[in-house]
């Protein structure tokens, strides 16, 4: 039975600083985890995932984008009744669950934000 579930929305952006960090700490948990223990759940237009031979893999939603990680996302991890993991920055709103927080510059310089942004990331 699966335990965690990965938030991979990240695999339909751009792989850059925060979503490289993602990208190589899956490669590493697929080389140390049980079979059926780590899930990756993607949106249904994610087209670049990597290949593992531990972590599952499923395209879910119909959903894109922000909606898909605050809709289809946890309503997922909910019905599996799983713990969701998130490593960009971001996470439902709604059982957030593990959350990786790569730094916190909006609190320390809100002036460089926009005030969507912030209420967004607050």
């Amino acid at each position: 039975m699966v335990k965690y579930i990965i938030n991979g929305r990240f695999l339909t952006k751009q792989i850059t600083g925060v979503q490289r960090y993602a990208y190589e700490i899956i490669l590493e948990l697929d080389k140390i985890m049980e079979d059926n223990f780590v899930e990756l759940v993607v949106p249904s237009n994610c087209e670049n995932i990597p290949k593992f031979e531990h972590i599952g893999v499923n395209k879910i939603g119909k959903l894109k984008g922000n909606l898909w990680e605050q809709i289809s996302f946890p309503l997922y991890v909910s019905r599996k009744k799983a713990i969701p993991i998130n490593l960009c920055n971001t996470a439902p709103l709604i059982n957030p669950g593990i959350v990786c927080i790569h730094d916190v510059k909006i609190k320390a310089k809100p002036e460089y934000f926009s005030k969507k942004f912030l209420i967004w990331y607050n």
